[in-house]
């Protein structure tokens, strides 16, 4: 799965169990949202042995 494939399927759980949010717009500015995108990133470059990039991106996050 892909980071595209990973948000698109985040973007369809939160409009089906989050009836706060109303449209994509907003589900794009949710923290929770971002957070789980850059844990997926994160988590790739950790897989891929950049260690110290995807420390910097989760302690950020």
């Amino acid at each position: 799965m892909n980071k595209l494939q990973f948000a698109l399927a985040q973007i369809r759980a939160i409009k089906q169990r989050d009836p706060s949010l109303k449209s994509t717009v907003e589900i794009l500015f949710f923290p929770g949202f971002r957070a789980l995108n850059t844990w997926y990133t994160s988590h790739k470059l950790y897989l891929k042995g950049h260690y110290a990039l995807a420390r910097f991106l989760s302690l950020r996050a």
